[in-house]
């Protein structure tokens, strides 16, 4: 037998997320109950919640590739937090646009769509939500453009710090940052050290 939803109630709402009181049945037949918040922006037409941007920046001069990644604080953690840029979809917008649009809000740059994922699960432990991984690549003439700092534009209340890291030096710089208080976003640590994994190969 296949765990299924029998029925979903809300508990309480705030903007942005809800508490949802989830009655399910397992796989012997059992009813339960569990704790779950949604994303009160999401519609029932969408595929996802949100995009994840993993974004490469290179120069034409140069076979090194960097990461572009985030800085922010995070009230629910009291704490930074590094990231990949990601931001929520607009109702009727593709991944790719917003993947586009949210890089450009939070970086300042733009780039070329190379790859969009599937409906992933950040955190099903706790959330509904699902978010697509949208790779992005940027190319600019010289290695002096990569770490240019750009043109931001925010929401009201966002403050952003753009992060472009060498890959060669990912791991560590991230090892760093947390050794100085900062979290890393789980799925960011686990990119970091795939990567340094297959470097060692």
């Amino acid at each position: 037998m296949k765990p299924h939803h029998l029925k979903k109630e809300q508990v309480a709402a705030g903007k942005w997320l809800s508490l949802q009181k989830v009655t399910w049945q397992d796989d012997k037949g059992r009813e339960r109950v569990y704790d779950s918040c949604d994303r009160t922006t999401t519609k029932p037409e969408m595929k996802a919640d949100c995009v994840e941007i993993f974004t490469f920046i290179r120069s034409k001069s140069s076979k090194e590739q960097s990461a572009i990644l985030v800085r922010q604080y995070r009230p629910p953690v009291d704490s930074y937090m590094i990231e990949f840029p990601a931001g929520l979809l607009d109702e009727g917008e593709s991944p790719e646009e917003a993947a586009v649009r949210e890089l450009k809000e939070e970086t300042g740059h733009t780039g070329r769509v190379l790859f969009v994922s599937n409906p992933t699960g950040p955190n099903g432990g706790i959330s509904s939500e699902r978010a697509i991984v949208v790779h992005v690549e940027i190319t600019v003439d010289d290695e002096e453009q990569v770490r240019k700092p750009m043109q931001q534009h925010l929401d009201d209340g966002e403050s952003i710090q753009v992060m472009v890291i060498p890959m060669s030096e990912l791991f560590e710089r991230l090892q760093k940052y947390a050794g100085e208080g900062d979290l890393v976003d789980a799925k960011l640590w686990t990119f970091a050290y795939g990567w340094h994994l297959s470097q060692k190969q």
